[in-house]
């Protein structure tokens, strides 16, 4: 299944693999410095084993410096950054999650036993070290209390983002919401701010998608051109028992499920089986030649060529795909995601 990603998945993936004790070399939280130095001691490691720091955007890992490890198993990277942000150092392929500014971060890890590295600095780093044991150790795992007020009261913005992500959305957007504000009033050229605020739109969106399409809720109504340019409207299709696909061209398991469609469309279509189908594609010559190839042969393709930004995807919640919803005759949702045998075993049990 094809997933849309959030940036906090990796931040927080990353700080789990984290756990070190406190102490190091420690700045005044004022202190001014014209760019970043990073200066590490390693111990079991090959001297010439490379070292990459590397700024963290979504899932990737964009190159921002590089050094090697010394005979006597130091390195230093030196520089001046754009933008703060999070980054990952990397010592051969072992990492460490700092937050990266122009400001000294002191790091010591030994492969033997590189998940326990040492990471120290000013009163922010140290403070994200100090959170990280407290991670690894199982400390916060029954302490939501605890992540609300570090949350509300930690000195940095960034902070308080490594926080926030071990607390739910569902039982604490208030706190989502918190700090995004404070990104907009502290940091409001951030991208990692833009991110977060782009987060909590869609989780906002599919939590309201969430409740209108339900099982037993009347399926909201799609109202969208197909291929030609003519809209076609899902409440038309009242009457009809009808599978709601929101698939795309470039989606292989939505093309890999399209045959079963396919072959239940044929099995049950003169009984009353319908497909509504939705492309998140964004060009009408790839979603046509799909359409075709794979021999999908009713006449309900809509689409807004929007792809992730498509309307209806939003309208049910939609952020992976194949997504389906089953719809009954008056339209309501009957079941979700049903595919393969289980499209089958659904269909034979209404039409026999």
């Amino acid at each position: 299944m094809l997933r849309l990603f959030s940036v906090i998945c990796l931040v927080a993936s990353v700080l789990l693999a984290s756990c070190s004790g406190e102490g190091g070399a420690s700045q005044s939280e004022d202190a001014k410095y014209d760019g970043y130095v990073i200066k590490g001691q390693t111990a079991n490691y090959e001297p010439g084993t490379p070292v990459r720091l590397q700024k963290v955007v979504g899932k990737r890992a964009v190159p921002l410096d590089t050094a090697s490890v010394k005979a006597d198993g130091s390195f230093e990277m030196k520089g001046k950054l754009e933008e703060k942000g999070f980054a990952q150092i990397m010592v051969g392929n072992n990492q460490a999650f700092v937050i990266a500014d122009n400001y000294p971060i002191y790091i010591s890890i030994d492969k033997n036993n590189a998940r326990k590295y040492e990471l120290s600095g000013n009163k922010e780093i140290n403070t994200l070290q100090s959170l990280t044991n407290k991670v690894s150790s199982g400390v916060l795992s029954q302490n939501r209390d605890y992540l609300r007020e570090f949350c509300d009261t930690v000195s940095s913005p960034y902070l308080a983002y490594v926080g926030m992500q071990y607390l739910k959305t569902d039982k604490d957007m208030d706190i989502y919401e918190k700090v995004d504000a404070r990104f907009k009033k502290e940091a409001p050229d951030s991208e990692l701010g833009k991110q977060l605020t782009q987060f909590i739109t869609q989780n906002k969106q599919q939590a309201a998608a969430a409740g209108k399409t339900k099982i037993g809720a009347v399926a909201p109504n799609i109202d969208l051109p197909n291929p030609e340019g003519s809209n076609m409207a899902l409440d038309d299709l009242k009457g009809k028992v009808v599978l709601v696909d929101f698939w795309a061209s470039w989606c292989g398991p939505c093309r890999r499920e399209n045959p079963n469609v396919v072959r239940l469309y044929d099995k049950y279509n003169k009984k009353g089986f319908e497909v509504y189908s939705v492309s998140l594609d964004s060009r009408t010559e790839r979603w046509v030649q799909a359409i075709e190839k794979d021999g999908l042969k009713w006449d309900s393709h809509v689409s807004d060529l929007k792809k992730w930004n498509s309307a209806p995807a939003a309208l049910y919640g939609v952020r992976s795909i194949p997504t389906t919803f089953l719809l009954d005759k008056d339209g309501k949702i009957i079941a979700k995601n049903l595919k393969g045998a289980a499209l089958e075993a659904k269909l034979a049990e209404i039409f026999g």
